[in-house]
């Protein structure tokens, strides 16, 4: 009989650490999307901001922080609104008037690790459950630095059960901020252009003059996990922003 084989029929409890805890499903909390108050975002979005983290990016002026700042302000008192860079008057109004629950970070800023304890503690304080970070880039000294730490940091939010939108710019050829690391850390992405229709084909499009613009916003992955949807829809407002309410209307596609 041969070595391996007296090795093989040598009775006793196998060598080694036992794993078997990690084939077993945990228990998991599982939390309802947070409502907005915002009904023509909630039923985009298929029934409010999901808990986790929501990234808007775009390019400046595409209408990404109007859009956040409506949301925040629809109801002040479950929202909290984070500067990490300059504070726009639009938002040191509201700030002022009381109409809106602002955490200031523009003039220092601690490393990103404490600043999301910061701000998940002052959010319980708060009972807020929606958070707008603008922007949430800002947060990290360098556009490397976001990718390693940033899935940790979506996981804690979700665990508190918070619905965090941070706000990002886009990158190159329109991507996001950081990466794929961020889309796939962001429960919910949601991208934002301004388009100018310089061409008969986009007019038709977008049902708009040519020499227009028009803000379009993509789901670029949706709650439910499904990433590059591509599903697009021109984001307007029916009267002044903030004042007045969104919407938005899906692209057909051309025939």
């Amino acid at each position: 009989m041969s070595l391996i084989k007296k090795v093989a029929e040598k009775p006793g409890k196998p060598e080694g650490k036992d794993l078997s805890w990690r084939l077993r499903p945990p228990e998991l909390q599982r939390f309802e999307a947070v409502e907005t108050g915002c009904k023509a975002f909630d039923e985009l979005v298929g029934g409010g901001l999901p808990v986790g983290l929501t990234s808007f990016y775009g390019v400046p002026g595409s209408g990404k922080t109007t859009l956040a700042l409506h949301l925040a302000l629809h109801n002040p008192k479950k929202s909290l609104y984070v500067i990490t860079e300059r504070i726009e008057r639009r938002v040191y109004e509201f700030w002022k008037a009381g109409k809106l629950q602002v955490a200031n970070y523009s003039a220092f800023r601690p490393r990103y690790d404490r600043f999301f304890r910061e701000i998940v503690e002052l959010a319980k304080q708060l009972g807020a459950e929606i958070v707008v970070i603008d922007s949430i880039t800002a947060v990290f000294n360098w556009e490397s630095e976001i990718r390693g730490p940033v899935m940790q940091i979506a996981g804690q939010i979700t665990n508190e059960g918070l619905a965090v939108i941070g706000i990002s710019q886009a990158r190159g050829a329109g991507s996001i901020a950081g990466g794929y690391g961020v889309a796939h850390a962001s429960t919910l992405v949601i991208a934002f252009e301004k388009i100018l229709i310089d061409a008969s084909w986009l007019a038709k499009r977008y049902h708009a003059n040519e020499g227009e613009y028009v803000w379009v916003i993509r789901i670029e992955k949706d709650a439910e996990g499904r990433s590059q949807q591509g599903e697009e829809y021109v984001y307007s407002w029916r009267g002044k922003p903030l004042i007045s309410e969104p919407m938005f209307v899906r692209v057909t596609a051309l025939e």
